[in-house]
């Protein structure tokens, strides 16, 4: 049996496969059942192949780029960036704690020494 689509020309080597609909023979519904979990089994091998080529691709690329010279800068920029970032926070917490103890020290004066100081 030959099959052509699309001047492709297909010849299937071995045995056709019969696949029987209603009352079929018991050895030939075994031999079904067995080529489809033969058919699942191989595609599940082929989802996890698919699965690690993937995942070993992405590392390559990973290690590649990262033996580069500009990602080497780009990560020394990003750690300055947040070192910078964590020391403006700190500046930025040790400012509001001095505001905070200024106001408090101007209401205590305010308070208790102004009347003190008027005529």
């Amino acid at each position: 049996m030959k099959v052509k689509a699309s001047g492709l020309e297909i010849t299937p080597s071995g045995p056709p496969l019969r696949i029987f609909l209603g009352d079929a023979e018991n050895s030939e519904n075994a031999e079904v059942v067995k080529l489809k979990e033969e058919l699942t089994c191989t595609k599940l091998k082929l989802s996890n192949y698919e699965m690690h080529l993937n995942q070993k691709v992405q590392e390559s690329i990973a290690a590649e780029l990262t033996a580069h010279a500009t990602v080497h800068y780009m990560s020394d920029l990003e750690t300055s960036k947040t070192a910078a970032n964590a020391k403006a926070s700190e500046h930025a917490r040790r400012y509001a704690q001095l505001r905070v103890a200024y106001e408090a020290q101007q209401r205590y004066f305010t308070k208790f020494a102004g009347p003190m100081m008027q005529p």
